[in-house]
């Protein structure tokens, strides 16, 4: 008599339900693990990257510091998958398969990371149109930039202010004043 066991005690992480935090601390222990964990640490990414996409240009906002640490880490971690992958001298179709599924994470992760970090926010669409000119009335309305400054005006004094000081003159005429 035999006994079959077709039970399968595979067990599932559901990292959406983590915080960032233990997120972390999960991926540097898968790590750490056996080369079969790697699997795993493709779907904490992919939980990452979901996060990041939520959270747009919010990442930059000290609330999701945690959330920036972990985006951070996971794109060394991956980094340091594919490249230790990478040396291995046999490579089966499926190793070649998950390196290539590693790769692209890392440039996602590095893609949108960088595009919510460092690029600019982009304004919404607005509908606005350009006003319309007529031929004709685009000479009559278009102003000249005036280039030069207005001559002050300056007003002829008596002669009975100009003796007794009450009217101060611009140098020019202090000059007039001296050789005359």
């Amino acid at each position: 008599m035999s006994v079959s066991w077709d039970i399968d005690y595979t067990l599932e992480i559901d990292f959406g339900r983590l915080p960032e935090k233990d997120l972390q601390y999960i991926l540097q222990l898968l790590y750490n693990c056996s080369s079969g964990c790697n699997k795993d640490i493709g779907c904490l990414t992919d939980e990452v990257i979901a996060r990041i996409n939520v959270c747009e240009y919010s990442i930059r906002e000290g609330h999701n510091k945690r959330l920036r640490q972990l985006a951070v880490s996971t794109f060394n971690t991956l980094k340091q998958i594919v490249a230790s992958l990478g040396i291995l001298g046999t490579k089966t179709p499926d190793d070649l398969a998950f390196i290539d599924s590693f790769s692209e994470k890392v440039r996602t992760i590095h893609t949108i990371y960088t595009k919510f970090m460092f690029d600019d926010v982009s304004p919404g669409v607005s509908p606005v149109s350009s006003p319309v000119v007529s031929s004709g009335q685009a000479s009559n309305q278009v102003k000249i930039p005036k280039i030069m400054k207005k001559v002050k005006k300056v007003s002829e004094p008596s002669t009975s202010q100009a003796e007794e000081g009450g009217i101060k003159f611009p140098k020019i005429m202090d000059k007039m004043k001296k050789w005359g």
